[in-house]
């Protein structure tokens, strides 16, 4: 936003039975985000109220002249995220790459629980916040995005 309005945040898509390149995205007024890449750098994410720097990647309402940068729209739609046996979701590696996996089992004794991901043909032990239920969205973008 460049008038600097404030919101409560991106409203998340319903969890996905299978990951999603692409969610429903709305303002908090329930209007359509629409994704852009700002041509300068007077803009700013409502949320977490940093500037975001000239074309890198925004959803915005422009009813309500409200803007979202992209790590707070992804942290928005995976904070209520929730994960079960069969999910199909994404896989957060170390080196910060995605792949797809499928949730194999839960320990929801430990806590924080442990999970089973089927990752690459390989099944392997991992926490909850290597797991995602959307593509981070600055991995979705066409690199042609106005």
């Amino acid at each position: 936003t460049t008038s600097g309005t404030s919101g409560s945040g991106p409203v998340p898509p319903p969890a996905a039975a299978s990951p999603a390149a692409e969610p429903l995205a709305l303002c908090p007024k329930a209007h359509p985000l629409d994704m852009f890449r700002p041509s300068d750098d007077k803009w700013t994410c409502d949320i977490c109220k940093q500037r975001v720097p000239q074309g890198a990647m925004l959803l915005g309402c422009r009813v309500c002249d409200w803007d979202t940068c992209g790590g707070c729209f992804d942290q928005g739609r995976e904070q209520h995220a929730v994960f079960e046996k069969g999910t199909a979701c994404f896989y957060k590696r170390a080196d910060g790459s995605v792949v797809s996996a499928v949730i194999e089992s839960i320990d929801r004794a430990l806590t924080p629980p442990s999970y089973l991901v089927k990752v690459d043909g390989a099944v392997r032990e991992t926490e909850r916040t290597r797991l995602l239920t959307h593509l981070p969205i600055h991995l979705s973008l066409p690199p042609t995005l106005p």
